[in-house]
């Protein structure tokens, strides 16, 4: 019977040994119960992590319920890792920000200061101006110096000089007017001051339509026309020049190339002398001392 026995145990010795192994396997493996907790039943993610640890699926769960309650979060830690590895950032921000606010505030007042200093210089500044546009300003200066407007003292040398300085600054009405006096080859040259002028005309420049009119209405370097000095003594009167408003109202009081209209006549020397033209100052003083297109007044007249 021992013999017996012994040959049965030996044959279900490895029969237990598998059984055992089977045991243990089952173990480890999940319950049903764990298959059919809500919190699990899709969570592949936790069921990988549990075969990986080898432990039991009730402590895990447990484990995992107790953790989640802490946190209060139902999401995989690694989002939630994320989650405040962004959150630690924008506070690091915040407190960066925080602490360079001040020097920040300072550097921008700096800034705006600066700018406000550069405006206040730029304003106090003359602007600049072209060599055309300073070309133009010498040649009206010398033009008043040399003819007495804008109540200036007629001095002939200082308004020659400013105007050769206009004619090299590229003015082509100071260049004819340069020609008219012959300042520049030594000679007068009508001719040439004739086309300078026509060219000053055609950029409206309002001397020039003066020198042409003057050249019209004297014969100058053209053919004598009085009718033509007129026209461009008028298309001066347009520009607001008072050499063309004086010469307009000269023709208008002896009938040069239009009717002869005193009372017109007067009313262009009126608006010369009011900006200062020394010429009809002068034409308005006789109007009213001889009576011619105004009632005579000897008071006026001076």
């Amino acid at each position: 019977m021992k013999k017996k026995r012994r040959l049965r145990n030996a044959r279900l010795r490895p029969v237990a040994e598998k059984t055992q192994l089977k045991s243990t396997s089952r173990e480890t493996r999940p319950s049903l119960q764990y298959w059919m907790d809500d919190d699990f039943r899709n969570s592949e993610a936790r069921i990988e992590d549990w075969l990986k640890r080898g432990s039991s699926p009730k402590k895990t769960a447990a484990s995992d319920r107790v953790k989640r309650k802490e946190r209060g979060v139902k999401k995989t830690p690694a989002i939630v890792r994320v989650k405040r590895e962004e959150e630690q950032k924008v506070t690091a921000e915040k407190v960066g920000q925080q602490s360079n606010f001040g020097v920040d505030q300072v550097e921008e007042e700096g800034e705006k200061k600066e700018e406000r200093e550069k405006k206040e210089e730029e304003k106090k500044r003359p602007p600049v101006k072209t060599r055309l546009e300073r070309a133009q300003q010498k040649l009206e200066e010398g033009y008043s110096i040399f003819h007495g407007i804008h109540f200036k003292v007629i001095d002939h040398q200082k308004g020659m000089a400013l105007m050769e300085e206009a004619s090299k600054e590229g003015s082509i009405t100071a260049e004819g007017i340069m020609h008219h006096l012959g300042l520049i080859s030594k000679r007068v040259s009508p001719g040439k001051a004739v086309r300078c002028y026509r060219k000053g005309v055609e950029m409206g420049n309002s001397f020039a339509m003066v020198q042409l009119g003057h050249c019209y209405h004297v014969g100058i370097g053209v053919k004598k026309s009085c009718e033509q000095a007129v026209r461009w003594y008028k298309a001066g009167v347009e520009e607001n020049n008072p050499t063309a408003m004086r010469c307009l109202g000269s023709c208008y009081q002896f009938g040069h190339g239009i009717e002869a209209s005193l009372t017109k006549a007067v009313e262009f020397y009126f608006r010369a002398a009011l900006q200062g033209h020394c010429v009809a100052l002068y034409s308005l003083g006789y109007c009213y001392e001889k009576g011619v297109g105004v009632t005579k007044d000897l008071n006026k007249a001076l």
